[in-house]
């Protein structure tokens, strides 16, 4: 099957004028989600239409689409700004491809309002509910609807949500390549930045390279201000948090900075971590020597221990 993942940042106007365009970061699974369709033998590409329009100022998603005539397009829909545009984006994919192909959306905001969007937008076919990898290779092998985990659907016109009974462990998280920067379309230009301004042109964008590792899934606590809590996750099936390996952080690591990334990412720091976790990739990081600068998220005040092991370790 041939499949497109798509991103969609925000474009943010002041006084009709394009002032930049918000969330260029795509979230850290999307690469990991193609990784395992490329492995099962589907043909697969990652669109970041913000890079899209870096690379070629008149880029059009509808044109694009047809010239690929993919079987399935899926929107990610992770953080509440990219609303109107990831459905506006959907509609048009739509209008491109006809009902031959499968719009599918997925991510925490699209799990949270899975039936209104599938009560108010019929071009959209099916919402992803929670972590997506078993039901987008379902999907993508062929499997109907009404057996497919974690899938909102319709039947006759009614909403349905299927039992959400898969949430990634971690040995399943390991088995996933979120560096697969081979399977995103201008992967040159892309850096985990929030923000691009109109000003700026593909080598000035390019020219700061930051990569986000992804950390594992999940959370410990409920932050008030975070769609991705503990609560969230008991309600999409998880029951505890999921970590990626330091093995596999590193491996990461040294794959990006291979890539031209200089700098690293992490924003996994649930309370309750392994006290040995974040050390263990710290120490295989100064042993492997790849160089890079680090920004780390501490979901809480960092000990003098934690503090002394990261300036060692990344170049400040």
């Amino acid at each position: 099957m041939k499949v497109i993942l798509v991103h969609v940042p925000r474009p943010e106007y002041r006084q009709g004028a394009l002032e930049r365009t918000f969330i260029m970061i795509m979230p850290v699974g999307l690469l990991g989600l193609a990784d395992l369709l490329d492995r099962q033998g589907h043909q697969v590409e990652v669109l970041h239409l913000g890079l899209a329009t870096l690379a070629e100022a008149d880029f059009d998603l509808n044109r694009y689409l047809q010239g690929q005539a993919p079987d399935m397009v899926g929107f990610s829909l992770h953080w509440h700004h990219q609303l109107a545009g990831v459905v506006q984006q959907a509609e048009l994919a739509r209008h491109a491809l006809g009902d031959g192909c499968n719009i599918v959306l997925g991510g925490l905001t699209a799990s949270a309002l899975a039936a209104d969007l599938l009560g108010r937008f019929p071009f959209i076919d099916q919402v992803v509910c929670g972590d997506g990898e078993a039901a987008l290779t379902a999907l993508a092998a062929g499997a109907p609807p009404h057996g497919v985990p974690n899938l909102a659907h319709r039947v006759a016109g009614r909403v349905v949500q299927n039992p959400i009974s898969y949430a990634a462990a971690s040995s399943q998280l390991d088995a996933l390549d979120p560096t697969r920067l081979d399977l995103l379309r201008n992967a040159d230009l892309y850096s985990a930045q929030w923000f691009l301004r109109p000003e700026e042109t593909p080598a000035s964008y390019a020219g700061r390279k930051v990569f986000y590792l992804a950390g594992g899934r999940g959370c410990t606590v409920n932050c008030t201000f975070c769609g991705g809590s503990a609560a969230a996750h008991r309600r999409l099936g998880r029951k505890r948090i999921a970590l990626r390996s330091p093995e596999r952080l590193a491996e990461d690591a040294l794959k990006v900075a291979a890539a031209g990334y200089d700098t690293l990412y992490l924003c996994f720091d649930p309370p309750g971590l392994p006290e040995d976790h974040y050390p263990r990739f710290f120490s295989l990081i100064r042993r492997l020597g790849p160089g890079q600068a680090m920004l780390f998220e501490c979901y809480g005040l960092p000990t003098e221990v934690f503090l002394d092991d990261f300036a060692r370790t990344f170049d400040p």
